[in-house]
């Protein structure tokens, strides 16, 4: 497996988790894996995942009642689906 594969699979794994804890209703350890796909997509310089973390991390934000934090990330998720 290559190191690119293997990056993909963690993402996906943790965007999984992350997704998982959300449909729980714990937002906030949601918005922890949902941001962790961000800083690993990020800093491997792999997007597979980010656009959704973008949207799930705003989803979490908007049931926490956290709209100005909603809306910032909000706004990413919909630069990134423009850029996609």
């Amino acid at each position: 497996m290559s190191i690119q594969t293997g990056t993909k699979l963690f993402i996906a794994y943790t965007a999984s988790v992350g997704a998982s804890l959300q449909r729980q209703g714990k937002y906030w350890d949601a918005v922890k894996y949902h941001s962790m796909v961000l800083s690993i997509s990020e800093r491997e310089g792999e997007d597979s995942g980010s656009t959704e973390a973008f949207g799930a991390i705003a989803d979490c934000y908007t049931e926490l009642g956290d709209l100005e934090k909603a809306g910032q990330y909000y706004d990413k998720y919909i630069a990134r689906l423009e850029k996609d």
